[in-house]
């Protein structure tokens, strides 16, 4: 699985909506955010606030809704990955698609 199968389609375990304290989740200061631009050219943002000892959680918010988002770790994992290895991955598939094209 790569970053855009991750960032394709995000399922929530539990949403809830509009709260009215996002502290209580660790979103009024995020662990961490990714800025990602959406197909259609849209930039979102996605912020990863506190982790769930007990169900192994993150919660989750994005630029585009007032709502947190329960999700596993997956997202967090491909947010936090050494940013180096997205890079040379990305690289390594062109080299394979123009040696392929090349052929």
């Amino acid at each position: 699985q790569n970053m855009a199968d991750a960032f394709g389609v995000i399922e929530a375990n539990e949403i809830i909506e509009n709260p009215q304290d996002i502290t209580e989740y660790g979103l009024d200061e995020p662990m961490t955010s990714l800025l990602i631009q959406a197909q259609d050219g849209q930039d979102i943002t996605i912020y990863i606030g506190a982790y769930n000892d007990m169900t192994g959680e993150y919660f989750m918010m994005t630029s585009l809704s007032e709502d947190v988002y329960v999700v596993g770790t997956t997202v967090y994992d491909y947010i936090t990955e050494d940013p180096s290895t997205l890079i040379v991955e990305a690289n390594d598939e062109a080299d394979e698609e123009s040696s392929s094209i090349s052929e």
